[in-house]
């Protein structure tokens, strides 16, 4: 379901948002009149903008972050054109890391590995759900390596292999028989919004 869609359905059915707090405009015309046309759109509906949270910059030298997606324009080397880059953050990548390593670390060794699994695989399918977006192939790629290999670290110790464990622990297994959760290696590409549609 379409983000649009399920917001008017819960308005429709009575229920209550809370309002926007945040909002990213990306345009090609000077950043200060679009930031007053979008002032005074605000202003018409009641809203008004944090002047000392509002800023005006230049996608294609800086990137910025927002909602955990890191925002770029960046030059396509198909077309030649500008685009917003747009991927999971530096940040919310190393919280993924921070987590998959706590569930998988030496203290948790006596735990069955069903419940091990189970625990990474609700971790890492949550993140991936609201990252899988745009031109997050490379970060899942390098994200899906990672918590192969912590797995496998954590499979090593519980049954004291004195090798990596390729040989005994291959894919297979760990997406087979442990049932390990595959982070998805392809950008699903949709649609991008467009103010005046």
């Amino acid at each position: 379901m379409r983000r649009e869609s399920h917001v008017r359905f819960c308005e429709g059915a009575g229920v209550r948002l809370p309002r926007a707090t945040r909002l990213v405009v990306l345009c090609r015309r000077s950043g200060e009149a679009v930031r007053d046309v979008a002032a005074e759109q605000l202003q018409a509906l009641g809203l008004a903008l944090n002047s000392a949270k509002t800023r005006v910059l230049d996608a294609r030298h800086e990137a910025f972050t927002f909602l955990g997606f890191t925002v770029r324009l960046a030059r396509s080397w198909r077309t030649g054109g500008w685009f917003p880059l747009i991927r999971p953050s530096a940040d919310a990548r190393q919280r993924l890391r921070e987590k998959v390593k706590g569930l998988t670390a030496r203290d948790r060794l006596a735990l069955p590995t069903p419940v091990v699994i189970a625990e990474v695989n609700r971790v890492v399918q949550g993140w991936a759900g609201y990252f899988h977006f745009q031109h997050c192939t490379r970060d899942f790629s390098a994200l899906r390596w990672f918590v192969e290999e912590r797995v496998r670290i954590y499979l090593r110790r519980k049954h004291q292999h004195r090798t990596r464990a390729y040989q005994a622990l291959p894919h297979e297994v760990l997406y087979g028989r442990l049932g390990l959760y595959r982070l998805p290696m392809r950008a699903p590409w949709v649609a991008p919004a467009h103010a005046l549609r």
